[in-house]
């Protein structure tokens, strides 16, 4: 992780370039999960099938901050 890095692209833009960039490369299906109250990302979730099984990852929330 790198300390102390900003952006001024937005999250939605980084976000919709994840998703397809995950959807390109074979993603069966994205999740984002939002904190209660602030609508913020607290993380991302996506399926990649593997010889016919589900294989799942999630994104941390440090990577939306």
């Amino acid at each position: 992780m790198l300390k102390n890095y900003t952006t001024k692209v937005p999250a939605n833009r980084s976000v919709q370039e994840i998703q397809e960039m995950l959807q390109k490369n074979g993603a069966t299906g994205v999740l984002m999960e939002y904190e209660k109250g602030t609508g913020r990302i607290a993380s991302l979730s996506f399926r990649v099938d593997l010889n016919g099984q589900p294989i799942l990852f999630r994104l941390p929330k440090n990577l939306f901050l």
